[in-house]
């Protein structure tokens, strides 16, 4: 018998199953609390989970592989935070190979459990991380098809032009890879010093190494990328590795967020670009 097939509770007082798992302190996306459930790991109240449309309430015994788990209350609101990532350190809760990580560094001065990164950067990317407790609102964020912008100063090695500017701004394909980029708003920040120039970079979606492989395409050596922008949030003069709380007010606008700040549809050609 389901646990929750003979006992209807008022819908407004239960969450459903998958949302709980995503909620507790397991750090595991629905999708992934979906496969736990069909998996047939998942007790309610001492009996075997076998629906997804099972609902849970606070008083309810939820375990995993008979291990408690504890979802988040229902009316605690959601915690989000803006950090801005050191380079040399890994956006995760634990690295197998030892390496410097996020959650290590900020676990004693940041009391969020569990930690949920918005927006991963790589190993030597730095710049504006989210971290939020709340599973469906770090769903939300990283969904395609919410088409968050994300903003980046990027400082590439080689001759910038005006076809590699334009290549960007029309749409890529990376061809060894067979990755299709969708167009990104490229302007050139700053005249170059030797071989070293400034850009500024925009785009709606978040592939993996998506700068530095379509630099790298146009034979520009990216050797320094920050993420300045990420939707309605913005690195300002947040100092390195630090990190500041999202106030109630802007978290309301990030559950509604679809894009960063309106911008024209047509480029807007600040700096000068080299033949």
């Amino acid at each position: 018998m389901n646990p929750r097939k003979e006992e209807r509770h008022d819908d407004n007082m239960t969450t459903r199953i998958s949302k709980a798992i995503a909620s507790s302190s397991l750090g595991v996306s629905r999708r992934q609390a979906e496969k736990i459930v069909t998996a047939l790991r998942v007790r309610l109240n001492g009996q075997v989970v076998t629906e997804l449309g099972t609902r849970v309430s606070e008083n309810d015994v939820l375990t995993i592989d008979h291990k408690p788990v504890q979802p988040k209350r229902a009316g605690v609101p959601a915690s989000l935070y803006i950090a801005h990532k050191l380079r040399g350190e890994l956006v995760t809760t634990d690295d197998p190979e030892g390496r410097p990580t996020m959650a290590q560094r900020l676990k004693k001065k940041l009391r969020l459990r569990p930690i949920r990164f918005v927006g991963r950067l790589d190993f030597n990317t730095e710049g504006l991380v989210l971290l939020t407790d709340d599973g469906d609102l770090a769903r939300h964020l990283e969904l395609p098809s919410s088409a968050l912008e994300r903003r980046y100063r990027v400082r590439v090695h080689g001759a910038v032009t005006d076809w590699k500017l334009a290549a960007m701004r029309r749409g890529m394909s990376l061809g060894k890879e067979k990755l299709r980029l969708k167009p990104m708003q490229v302007e050139l920040e700053r005249e170059a010093k030797g071989t070293n120039s400034w850009l500024t970079i925009s785009c709606t979606e978040g592939k993996n190494r998506q700068i530095r492989r379509a630099c790298s395409s146009l034979n520009l050596t990216v050797n320094r990328l920050i993420r300045t922008g990420f939707g309605p949030f913005n690195l300002k003069q947040l100092p390195q590795g630090e990190f500041m709380k999202v106030s109630p007010g802007k978290l309301e606008v990030s559950r509604d967020a679809r894009r960063g700040p309106a911008r024209s549809s047509q480029p807007h050609h600040k700096g000068k670009t080299r033949k």
